[in-house]
């Protein structure tokens, strides 16, 4: 019988007018598929006919295992196709749909479709401006979805309401980002409901929340909010290996509110704090909490602070030998020489297991030139380092034994100098 428009799923009334809108061929995507199972449709200009095509291919959805339809402008008609995608689907297991220009009623048809799926294992749907309501429509899938792993809602407008939804509903989440969402300018209530959602995840370990503003807001909270996710209270099982807190103008008044939420913790092995406004008190903090009960982080990201030379060096003298990877840069005009030669302390030897270095910003007097040196000649663990905006003293010697260093390292792979000078470095790189 006769079903009208009104009464038909949003995703169906897309696809019957898709279908109506091819009027001649049929697009070849078997040419499209790269490694057997990828189809990378990335930045493509998709009409309703191409996009029909790709939900009624039966035999390329029972191929493809990974599908990239990211900056495609498939607006509301293309995110309800992708619903008929993902429930037609025998194969799928990665899809990417951002900055696609999808709305809330797009997160609505995706949210259904996600309940019943048992395949799809990474879902990324950035940069669509789905907001509060979208987020909800999607949490409510997500409730009944049992495979997903990674979320990725960065650049979504959720707020705190929307990301408290969706935090909720992620009882199976492995790694959740919501970057960039104001949601430390929402309502405080709705703050504590996301983070409150966030602490009683039992399979959570990696968590991005930069760019969100919690800095902005009274310090108390913050250090109420950040205790639950790093030293959460007896009995829950969250384990955070993974926290990015990045642009998140965390500074003096909530910096040591991070310092004490740090102290309890003994599971995080990448902590990235770059771009906020943490001090030296917070610095200094922040060391004596890593030192004292972390020795399992790997990763630490503290660049573009304002950390001078002694909180950096506090740092610096803080780390484990587990840490494998530290981005630093110096706040003081002037500074970088303390730093430079406790790096040169902490490369030194092979009990550490140092790969990446990037050091940002500093002013090396000779003698710390040379101390650096000193220890990049006894590591035998470095692969990547980086100097960028390194100003040397104009002392030839020191800067050819920096040189000489960094060129006749045995493991070192990747090496980057950025906007710096010295007189005798760069001929000793070139070996000249």
């Amino acid at each position: 019988g006769f079903r009208s428009l009104l009464q038909q799923p949003h995703w169906e009334r897309a696809e019957s007018s898709a279908q109506a809108a091819m009027s001649e061929g049929e697009w070849d995507l078997a040419e499209e598929i790269s490694c057997g199972d990828e189809l990378n449709l990335s930045y493509r200009s998709l009409d309703a006919a191409a996009l029909d095509c790709l939900s009624r291919s039966d035999g390329i959805l029972g191929r493809v295992r990974v599908l990239n339809l990211s900056n495609c402008r498939l607006l509301d008609a293309g995110g309800a196709l992708l619903a008929g995608i993902l429930r037609h689907s025998k194969s799928l297991t990665e899809l990417d749909a951002s900055g696609a220009g999808m709305s809330f009623t797009s997160a609505l048809d995706i949210g259904d479709a996600l309940a019943p799926n048992t395949l799809l294992a990474r879902l990324n749907l950035s940069a669509n401006p789905i907001g509060v309501v979208g987020a909800q429509f999607l949490a409510n899938g997500l409730s009944r979805n049992a495979t997903l792993e990674t979320l990725d809602l960065s650049h979504c407008a959720t707020g705190a309401a929307g990301a408290a939804a969706v935090s909720g509903a992620a009882a199976h989440l492995l790694s959740l980002r919501l970057s960039n969402n104001a949601i430390g300018f929402s309502r405080e209530a709705d703050q504590g409901l996301m983070f409150q959602a966030l602490s009683g995840s039992a399979s959570l370990t990696a968590l991005d929340l930069s760019f969100n503003g919690f800095g902005a807001g009274p310090s108390e909270d913050l250090t109420r909010h950040l205790t639950a996710l790093l030293s959460p209270s007896e009995g829950s099982s969250l384990r955070l290996e993974l926290l990015n807190l990045s642009g998140n103008q965390i500074g003096p008044g909530t910096e040591l509110g991070l310092a004490s939420a740090l102290r309890g913790n003994d599971s995080l092995r990448e902590l990235l704090l770059n771009g906020n406004e943490v001090s030296d008190s917070g610095g200094v903090a922040i060391a004596a909490a890593l030192s004292e009960n972390n020795s399992v982080l790997e990763t630490l990201d503290v660049a573009c602070n304002l950390l001078s030379d002694d909180a950096n060096s506090a740092l610096v003298a803080s780390l484990s030998p587990a840490v494998r990877s530290v981005h630093l840069s110096v706040g003081d005009l002037g500074g970088g020489s303390r730093t430079a030669a406790c790096l040169g302390q902490a490369l030194w030897g092979d009990e550490g297991g140092l790969k990446r270095l990037h050091f940002s910003y500093s002013y090396m007097s000779s003698v710390a030139v040379c101390a650096f040196a000193a220890g990049i000649r006894g590591n035998s663990t470095l692969e990547e380092l980086y100097l960028d905006g390194l100003a040397l003293v104009d002392n030839e010697e020191a800067g050819g034994a920096l040189g000489c260093a960094v060129r006749n390292h045995p493991t070192l792979k990747c090496f980057a100098l950025r906007d710096s000078y010295g007189v005798g470095l760069v001929e000793a790189l070139l070996g000249s």
